[in-house]
C-alpha cells in the first residue's frame, strides 16, 4: 500500500511540473512576408522592451562587451499570446518562423519579426 501511495505522489508531481504548450494564433500580420529561418524548440526568454512591446531573446546569443542582445538575436513576435505580453525574464521554449522585412523599418532596432508556431514556459 505504501508503494502505491509513493507511486501516486510521483505521478501527481510529474503532472504538476509538466509544462504545457500555450495556444498560439495560427494567423499573424506578417504571414505575407517570406520566411528566412525556422526555429524548432529553441530556448530563449521574454524581455519587456517597453510598455507595449515584449520581445524574445535567444539565450547564449549575447554581446559579451555590452551585455545586451544584438537586434538579430531578438525577435518581435507578431502573434505573442496575451498571457505572455509584458512578461520579463520568463524562460521559454519556442518554435517559429523568422520573417524577412524591409530594412528601412524602425522595427529593426527592436528585433527581427517572428511568427510563433509553438511556445511553452520552461
Amino acid at each position: 500500500m505504501k508503494k502505491l501511495w509513493v507511486m501516486f505522489f510521483c505521478i501527481a508531481v510529474f503532472l504538476a511540473c509538466a509544462k504545457k504548450d500555450i495556444d498560439v494564433s495560427p494567423v499573424s500580420d506578417i504571414d505575407n512576408l517570406p520566411t528566412i529561418q525556422t526555429f524548432n524548440n529553441k530556448e530563449g526568454y521574454l524581455m519587456k522592451a517597453n510598455e507595449d512591446l515584449t520581445v524574445i531573446v535567444v539565450q547564449s546569443e549575447m554581446d559579451p562587451l555590452s551585455c545586451a542582445a544584438q537586434p538579430s538575436h531578438r525577435f518581435i513576435v507578431a502573434n505573442l499570446p496575451a498571457e505572455l505580453k509584458g512578461k520579463h525574464e520568463t524562460k521559454i521554449i519556442f518554435s517559429g518562423e523568422v520573417k524577412q522585412f524591409d530594412q528601412t523599418e524602425l522595427i529593426l532596432y527592436a528585433g527581427m519579426p517572428l511568427k510563433l508556431t509553438r511556445i511553452k514556459l520552461k
